[in-house]
């Protein structure tokens, strides 16, 4: 319909905003080489902690009680290597490494229920008390980590 429009009348294109930063694409970051690296450490902490929270289950040792020690340790190194060595920024540090209780939490749940669907009818709060016992574990280690990082000066990847 603007072609129909004599050269006069038509308008030019805009050229883009100098505010509006490129579109990036969804794609990982090639600086980022440690992607893999963090996967794999994400899988061995997941399978330690799974190994250490099934049996404590079987046991009938409460939720809170059978997640304290090595889990909420290895939690915390999960979060300070992550934010440490691949220097994700704090936040993304955090949540990555709060979310492996949780994991291990729903994993075991749905062992349960796949065996028993009436075992865990109340599986939300299951999941809550693992957020808050690994989430303030995930920031002592990404806090951990970004104090590493200012102190040596190394940058966050954004």
């Amino acid at each position: 319909m603007t072609n129909d429009l004599p050269p006069s009348v038509r308008r030019a294109a805009h050229p883009p905003s100098p505010r509006r930063p490129p579109r990036t694409p969804a794609t990982p970051s090639p600086r980022d080489p440690t992607q893999s690296l963090r996967a794999v450490v994400f899988v061995v902490a997941f399978v330690v902690c799974a190994y250490l929270y099934w049996p404590a289950m079987d046991r009938k040792i409460n939720l809170p009680d059978a997640l304290y020690g090595v889990p909420i340790v290895l939690t915390a190194l999960v979060s300070l290597a992550d934010s440490w060595w691949s220097r994700r920024p704090f936040g993304q540090s955090l949540w990555v490494a709060g979310t492996l209780l949780p994991a291990v939490v729903f994993a075991r749940v749905m062992f349960d229920v796949a065996q028993n669907p009436t075992s865990h009818n109340l599986w939300p709060f299951e999941i809550a008390i693992a957020l808050g016992v690994g989430v303030p574990a995930a920031l002592v280690g990404a806090a951990l980590g970004w104090l590493l990082l200012r102190v040596t000066g190394r940058t966050a990847f954004r």
